[in-house]
């Protein structure tokens, strides 16, 4: 599942009519612009999702890219991909930094995903590592099962990927609007410097 931002600049008839007039150097303008405008949504986008979720930025780094305008292009993207969050990265109490495979608290945990939203977790689960190191809580479906050494029978505590948190309407909304109004402005001041330099 991947998710991306786009990036869209208003006034389009002032566009027009300054590309008319002066199209290698608008383009020009437009390219850094854009450029500027989608750094501006990755590092909103992180402050974003460390304020609703309980991820620290640095855990969600490495799952958003920057696709940045480039040749005759002016399409610059913030792309997230990836797969739900260990649990480790929220806020999971009791936890332990590494804890041990099949490691449980006898009386259950407490999960904070989304601030402000606490949810108890049964102490059927247990911590697990899987594929790819991400640390997850897990039960067994069937306990009775023979195969105890199996993870065909585990289920995984939910959690979110990086596309679902940059998805988050909050978030995504504040980083439409911090991505447009830098856009905006720096498409402004770069356009008034070349058409100074004309006068």
């Amino acid at each position: 599942m991947a998710r991306s931002v786009e990036i869209k600049l208003d006034g389009a008839d002032d566009l027009r009519r300054y590309l008319a007039a002066m199209p290698r150097e608008t383009e020009s303008v437009l390219r850094s612009s854009v450029n500027r405008a989608v750094k501006t949504a990755h590092n909103e986008a992180l402050i974003q999702i460390s304020r609703t979720y309980t991820i620290s930025m640095r855990n969600v780094e490495r799952d958003l890219k920057e696709f940045l305008a480039k040749g005759g292009s002016i399409v610059a993207k913030l792309a997230s991909r990836g797969r739900p969050r260990g649990a480790l990265n929220f806020d999971i109490s009791p936890s332990e930094a590494n804890p041990k495979r099949a490691w449980t608290s006898k009386s259950g945990y407490r999960a904070q995903i989304l601030r402000g939203v606490s949810r108890a977790v049964s102490r059927d689960y247990f911590w697990i590592e899987l594929k790819g190191g991400n640390v997850h809580l897990a039960r067994r479906q069937n306990p009775s099962a023979r195969d105890k050494d199996s993870n065909r029978d585990l289920h995984i505590f939910k959690t979110v990927s990086t596309p679902q948190m940059l998805g988050n309407k909050d978030v995504s909304e504040k980083v439409s609007e911090a991505t447009k109004q830098t856009l905006e402005e720096v498409f402004a001041k770069g356009m008034e410097r070349r058409l100074m330099k004309g006068i």
